[in-house]
């Protein structure tokens, strides 16, 4: 299946450099990535008619994303998820990180998804590459980041590597939001979900940073325990499950049984996060569409959040001069 790669500018960042848009496409479907933020700006697939078109939220305009607050599409480091208080303990020294939700320091401090990457094209997909200094949003070790963002088939595929020369806590994935119906006409509540975790990490109240709780707990009864297909739950789908894949496998499926679209994730990392837009308050998209509560879903493979303040959860510091790897495909359908 050929593959072709076209470029657009899009205008010039904050820090004075120019942003481009590359869009990679094949015969079954394309999808559009930035080196701003190296944010997934467009996916499009077809329907069980053969219609292409959009399935993820986006924004028309690079000064959308430079004011977006929501991680629309972009990748997100060092760390997903939260880290409490901003406080990361490496050996024996805590390192204070930005605090940019409250106290808490959430996806890396809303910091790498506003800087231009180095980007390269390749035959099928782009190679962003950044280097992130010692002490960058307050972690500790230079760190050399690259990302490989490829199109092969009916799937994305997502290399994610890394060197620091500091032991240092890594969290890499990627935050883009899907509606398999169309994004702004529609939520994602009618969509069936598949989730491969019968253990999941339990939050505090939203009142008190929704941190885990450091239990991991099974799913059994629990309305999260999407074991089978079925729609999503409502409200609250903000959750980090424990993957039953001790190696790189299926992590989750969803579909929509209107337009016929499917997607199945695929990943090494040990938990995914699933995030149904609940807390999103009602904005403008692309084209004027009306982003709002439930307008897009978020499966974000990751490690376990908080990892740096729960010692009962499994990893620790990611060794210094030790290669960071780890993969995420996304593969489209139908039903």
């Amino acid at each position: 299946m050929n593959t072709t790669i076209t470029t657009k500018n899009w205008g010039t960042a904050p820090c004075g450099q120019a942003a481009t848009l590359y869009t990679v496409k094949n015969d079954y479907m394309e999808f559009t990535i930035s080196n701003y933020g190296g944010i997934i700006t467009s996916i499009k697939t077809p329907d069980k008619n053969g219609v292409p078109n959009e399935i993820c939220l986006g924004y028309d305009t690079l000064q959308e994303y430079i004011d977006d607050k929501f991680f629309v599409g972009c990748m997100v480091g060092r760390y997903s998820n939260r880290i409490e208080d901003g406080k990361l303990p490496v050996n024996g020294v805590v390192h204070q990180l930005i605090q940019n939700e409250g106290t808490t320091h959430l996806h890396g401090g809303n910091v790498w998804n506003k800087r231009v990457w180095n980007a390269k094209i390749t035959n099928n997909g782009i190679i962003l590459k950044m280097h992130s200094p010692d002490g960058d949003c307050g972690y500790p070790g230079n760190m050399d980041v690259e990302i490989g963002v490829y199109l092969n088939r009916n799937a994305i595929l997502m290399e994610f590597n890394g060197l620091c020369d500091k032991d240092t806590y890594i969290s890499l994935t990627t935050h883009a939001y899907f509606n398999l119906r169309g994004p702004g006409k529609y939520d994602v509540l009618d969509h069936k979900i598949k989730v491969n975790a019968s253990r999941f990490t339990p939050l505090t109240s939203l009142a008190e940073g929704q941190l885990p709780t450091g239990e991991i707990a099974s799913l059994t009864g629990n309305r999260f325990h999407y074991d089978n297909f079925r729609n999503i739950e409502h409200p609250d789908s903000d959750i980090n499950f424990v993957l039953d894949n001790d190696a790189y496998g299926l992590a989750a499926e969803v579909y929509d049984e209107v337009t016929g679209r499917s997607l199945k994730m695929f990943t090494d990392y040990p938990c995914v996060q699933f995030y149904a837009s609940e807390k999103m308050p009602t904005h403008n998209g692309r084209k004027g569409e009306l982003y709002e509560k439930n307008c897009g879903l978020c499966l974000e493979p990751q490690f376990f959040p908080n990892r740096p303040n729960n010692p009962t959860f499994p990893g620790g510091p990611h060794p210094a001069g030790v290669k960071y790897e780890h993969k995420i495909a996304i593969e489209f359908g139908m039903v």
